[in-house]
């Protein structure tokens, strides 16, 4: 997290998390209930994830805490939005750049 002081200064990062580190490209990024947050990104060989965490209000990121490989053939370009409650929808390029959209239940 970078801190933006009103005037425009740029503080410093608070605190990172390498949550992929074989790829991690075009990351997507959604709260999903208090403190927890979900990312969307194309990983090795452009596989479609999605990545649960924590990230408290003072910056401070926890592990990790579920990984779901969504598409093992081809996610390329994810976007994630909330539906309600617990459902999500996520739309990405699939195998033979094809448009896909699913759904998936998340919980916080």
């Amino acid at each position: 997290m970078v801190w933006v002081m009103a005037i425009g200064d740029i503080i410093g990062t608070v605190d990172e998390l390498d949550f992929d580190l074989s790829g991690g490209m075009l990351p997507k990024i959604i709260k999903i209930g208090a403190g927890r947050y979900a990312v969307v990104y194309s990983g090795y060989s452009n596989d479609g994830y999605v990545v649960t965490m924590p990230i408290a209000a003072d910056g401070t990121i926890g592990a990790a805490s579920d990984v779901l490989e969504i598409d093992p053939a081809q996610g390329r370009y994810l976007s994630i939005v909330h539906l309600d409650g617990t459902m999500y929808a996520i739309a990405y390029s699939g195998p033979n750049n094809n448009g896909i959209v699913i759904t998936l239940d998340i919980t916080a």
